[in-house]
């Protein structure tokens, strides 16, 4: 666990299986919301907002540069 390897002088863990995991419990939860319910609703509690999902993914900096480059 982090405080063991802390003990042995590990200033940063990361623990990107068990991440992963739980990221694919919660789509397999979502989906069968989805397939009992035909609606994301009951869900929406669980969910990042919208507006949350684009700052994190970085999507107005990445159509900031399109629009520098590409266009």
């Amino acid at each position: 666990n982090a405080d063991d390897l802390a003990k042995l002088g590990y200033k940063m863990l990361s623990f990107p299986s068990d991440m992963m995991r739980a990221a694919m419990m919660a789509m397999m939860e979502a989906a069968a919301v989805l397939r009992k319910e035909g609606t994301m609703e009951p869900y929406a509690h669980r969910q990042v907002r919208f507006a949350d999902r684009e700052r994190l993914i970085g999507t107005y900096e990445l159509q900031t540069l399109e629009d520098k480059y590409l266009m």
